[in-house]
């Protein structure tokens, strides 16, 4: 089993049929709406060397805790939203 930090499954989410629906620098999600199951990729930066991931339920963002909004972080990030097509 190989483990990935967070930020390279940007480019592991499309060989399993997912696309990139969405990307950005920031902490809003201008204009786009979530749906369940989409999946938010952080890059890495001075915020995490492994970056961060999480899925959508429908209502919230969950990783390995529930957020209160997609970023975790303080600062904006760059980030990209994958769907399953």
């Amino acid at each position: 089993m190989i483990i990935l930090p967070a930020w390279a499954y940007r480019d592991a989410l499309p060989f399993y049929g997912y696309k990139e629906v969405a990307s950005g620098n920031g902490n809003q999600l201008i204009g786009f709406r979530p749906r369940k199951g989409d999946i938010v990729v952080i890059e890495n930066g001075e915020h995490s060397i492994w970056g961060h991931i999480a899925i959508y339920t429908g209502t919230s963002w969950i990783s390995d805790f529930k957020q209160k909004t997609m970023n975790p972080y303080r600062k904006p990030v760059p980030y990209k939203i994958f769907r399953h097509v």
